[in-house]
């Protein structure tokens, strides 16, 4: 026992007591290493902050616009945008109106009844008359095609300017309104086998005209026939029948 001891502090004395020096400074290095890892991770880069700040707002606002859009013309499904068929149907029609050169007789556009198509006295009739002219019969057939093509129901609106009219045919305005609108789908029915009970004819006289004033040629803008395709269309209407023909259990 007594000569390992002196072994031991021979040993000593050759490596001078300090490899314990090599393990602390190894454990000093990685303490070190750990607070500078601590301290790097707590500095923000305020630039690079504020612009991940702004990035997320551009696409918050952007993301509030699209959906306001979207839900102002009652379009939203699912999150994503649907186009209006009204929308689709009033381009197809000046497509087509512009194709057969009616542009320049027919104005087509829309507003809450459906897609409207206006067609001024002087296309259709003779004042006062409500049988259609050879050449309104002309731009009636080509309205018939399209009208063939769709399956919406249509509302033809005959309105007259503010002078009153009494004939021994047409005793006032309403007459003779509601003659026209139904003269029209009397050409359209007949022409193109098209189904009568998509078909409604209304009679307003003067009571709605499109601009105020008695020189000829507001009195003329005033007479006029409107051809309104409506968003009802056949199948909506069978969906409702059945419906109603189906008992609430």
């Amino acid at each position: 026992m007594k000569l390992l001891k002196e072994r031991q502090l021979r040993e000593n004395a050759k490596t001078g007591g300090t490899s314990w020096i090599v393990t602390y400074a190894d454990l000093v290095t990685l303490v070190l290493v750990f607070f500078i890892l601590l301290f790097s991770i707590s500095q923000v880069d305020s630039t690079k902050l504020e612009e991940a700040v702004q990035s997320f707002k551009t696409a918050s606002t952007t993301s509030m616009q699209t959906k306001e859009i979207a839900s102002s013309d009652g379009v939203l499904e699912g999150g994503r945008a649907v186009i209006d068929p009204l929308d689709e149907l009033l381009k197809k029609v000046k497509l087509y109106l512009q194709e057969n050169g009616l542009d320049g007789q027919i104005q087509a556009s829309r507003d809450e009844r459906g897609v409207v198509l206006v067609l001024n006295e002087r296309v259709l009739f003779h004042t006062a008359e409500a049988i259609v002219l050879p050449e309104g019969q002309d731009v009636l057939r080509s309205v018939g095609e399209f009208l063939h093509t769709i399956p919406n129901f249509i509302e033809v609106e005959g309105h007259t300017d503010v002078r009153p009219i009494s004939t021994y045919r047409y005793p006032s305005n309403w007459e003779l309104s509601t003659a026209r609108a139904s003269s029209v789908i009397r050409f359209l029915t007949n022409s193109y086998d098209l189904d009568p009970t998509r078909f409604r004819a209304v009679g307003l006289g003067a009571t709605q005209p499109v601009v105020t004033g008695n020189d000829p040629e507001q009195l003329a803008q005033n007479r006029r026939v409107e051809i309104v395709i409506t968003p009802q269309t056949e199948l909506d209407k069978t969906n409702k029948e059945t419906s109603k023909a189906v008992p609430n259990s």
